[in-house]
């Protein structure tokens, strides 16, 4: 039986080379589930490259948007399409109306924007939450690990993963490999 994987995709280069690699190269070890959480906040060409490599990479990428609950309920998800994705910051303000604008003593932007939707979207896929999160950070970004990665089941497959091959991707492999599709 294969294991499970939620590949989180950001809409950077980093992320789409990672569930590029992920697809063509574990796909006999996991299956996989392809997400991007919108925060109604992206740049316009992030929603134009998240939508170039679903479609190259068949990837079949979910995009989530976070529904803020009153009360102490944290953000679940809703699915929307490249076509119907907030453009205008709905899921942000909605956010913000809820908790306040984050900062360093407050941080909860990411966790109800981005972690609790993909989480929720994962638990609507497979209920009993044996899973692994992939994040797309780079070997030359190690700061970025998190120290509570095991608990939370998140995996860096391109620095775990791909060692097993010879090329480790830096930020200039992943520019250069994406020359071939410009």
């Amino acid at each position: 039986m294969k294991r499970k994987m939620q590949v989180s995709v950001s809409g950077g280069r980093t992320s789409a080379y990672m569930a590029w690699w992920l697809k063509n190269n574990m796909a006999e070890e996991y299956d996989m589930h392809f997400v991007f959480a919108n925060t109604g906040q992206e740049h316009p060409d992030t929603y134009r490259f998240l939508a170039a490599c679903d479609a190259a990479f068949d990837l079949g990428l979910a995009l989530v948007e976070c529904v803020v609950h009153a009360g102490r309920k944290g953000s679940t998800h809703k699915i929307v399409s490249h076509e119907t994705a907030n453009r205008t910051g709905g899921p942000f303000e909605a956010e913000i109306r809820k908790y306040g604008i984050s900062n360093a003593t407050f941080i909860h932007c990411t966790r109800e924007m981005k972690v609790n939707p993909m989480r929720s979207y994962a638990r609507s896929i497979w209920p009993d939450e044996d899973y692994e999160i992939a994040i797309g950070i780079r070997p030359d970004e190690t700061r970025r690990v998190s120290k509570n990665a095991a608990e939370q089941k998140i995996v860096y497959p391109l620095i775990d993963m791909h060692l097993r091959y010879p090329d480790l991707p830096d930020k200039d492999f992943i520019v250069d490999w994406f020359t071939q599709f410009s």
